[in-house]
């Protein structure tokens, strides 16, 4: 599924064939989608990508707000929140702005989420500029709330290099990663 609206922004959606997905709400900005692995349990996912503009950045937020699922529900939030929540979250360029990150923090602390980390990297978004006018943020994120989390406890998401965009890509898999133990290594002395 792909929404877009122009040449910018916009969200992409894709799924292998053990997934069941059944879209409950779609625009340019959020797609929400009832989900199922393998006929598992099913949860809800918003896939997000936030207004560049201040004044839809807001009334975006508060719509996410007002569309918080009962904590008993499996959720996730995924995507870009075009918005930098503290300070540590930019390298480059002008301060983050404290207004917008209290709305994305409000909208975090109502649904009672959780944030994700992700492995391979930490900011998600740059520039692509280099050295002194390089700029490097953290925009795109994982959010879950508790019930989630106990679904999925083994999931892990990955943040791959950006290739043909400014941001890298997430992928996000569920079931976390088997690793076969090794064994551990004993020297006998005889």
């Amino acid at each position: 599924m792909l929404i877009q609206e122009g040449l910018q922004g916009g969200l992409a959606l894709w799924w292998d064939s053990d997934t069941a997905i059944d879209i409950l709400y779609a625009d340019k900005n959020v797609i929400e989608a009832r989900i199922s692995i393998n006929g598992g349990q099913i949860w809800l996912c918003s896939f997000i990508y936030e207004p560049l503009n201040r004044e839809a950045k807001k009334n975006f937020w508060q719509m996410m707000t007002s569309r918080k699922k009962d904590s008993e529900v499996p959720w996730c939030v995924m995507g870009d929140s075009n918005i930098v929540i503290k300070q540590d979250e930019k390298l480059g360029g002008n301060l983050y702005d404290l207004e917008q990150a209290k709305w994305l923090s409000e909208f975090i602390d109502t649904g009672e989420l959780i944030e994700m980390p992700l492995k391979g990297g930490f900011f998600t978004w740059s520039n692509r500029r280099s050295e002194d006018d390089a700029i490097l943020e953290k925009l795109d994120r994982v959010l879950v709330n508790h019930a989630w989390l106990e679904q999925f406890n083994r999931a892990e998401g990955f943040l791959e290099p950006a290739i043909g965009s400014d941001h890298g890509p997430i992928i996000w898999n569920t079931l976390g990663t088997y690793r076969r133990r090794k064994k551990d290594f004993k020297f006998e002395a005889k």
